[in-house]
């Protein structure tokens, strides 16, 4: 899979391959995943720079930072760590649609409807660490800061799966003929 990182085509086949041997393919996340496909406990994690239009290069900024830093707590300290010029709004999104912050905020639908304020309150905080500019009160007042995320339904189930498609190239946490599958067994028996 690794070879062909970049071939949604190759993958997906690969994918369908690895389901009819058993093997368990984890999907993307921020907090687990490497920038490459990577074996954990007998699992494969899929690799975030499988994900279509994020770039291996952001990604790779990611996994260090998540080395550096440890694990993300929330999307919060997720957009507060990254460098806003590795991982722009565009990228977020397809994150999110991946279901690469599933594990930070479960609700991609709002994750989406949130990107320009995340992505511009993470500028805002690279640019005050840029310019070397502390808080008038201290560093604790980030948390204070920090924009609210409007409030949007979560997605349908179909509407997830087309997100994740149209950001995978496949369907990765499931299909949308899935619940079909068990009548048409039995309709043939």
């Amino acid at each position: 899979m690794s070879l062909d990182i970049a071939n949604t085509d190759k993958l997906a086949v690969f994918y369908q391959d690895a389901k009819r041997f058993n093997v368990t393919i984890r999907p993307p996340c921020v907090n687990r995943s490497s920038a490459d496909f990577d074996v954990e406990g007998g699992e494969v994690l899929y690799a975030l720079g499988a994900i279509r239009n994020v770039g291996l290069q952001a990604m790779e900024h990611v996994v260090e930072v998540r080395r550096e830093g440890g694990a993300f707590r929330d999307i919060f300290d997720f957009v507060e760590r990254i460098d806003p010029r590795q991982v722009n709004k565009r990228c977020f999104e397809t994150l999110a649609r991946a279901g690469a912050f599933d594990s930070l905020n479960a609700n991609r639908a709002q994750l989406v409807a949130a990107a320009d304020v995340l992505i511009g309150y993470g500028q805002s905080i690279a640019a005050e660490r840029a310019s070397s500019q502390g808080s008038l009160f201290g560093g604790d007042q980030a948390e204070a800061q920090r924009p609210r995320i409007p409030k949007a339904e979560p997605w349908t189930p179909t509407q997830r799966l087309d997100e994740e498609l149209a950001a995978v190239g496949f369907y990765l946490s499931g299909h949308p003929l899935d619940d079909m599958v068990e009548a048409l067994r039995r309709k043939l028996t």
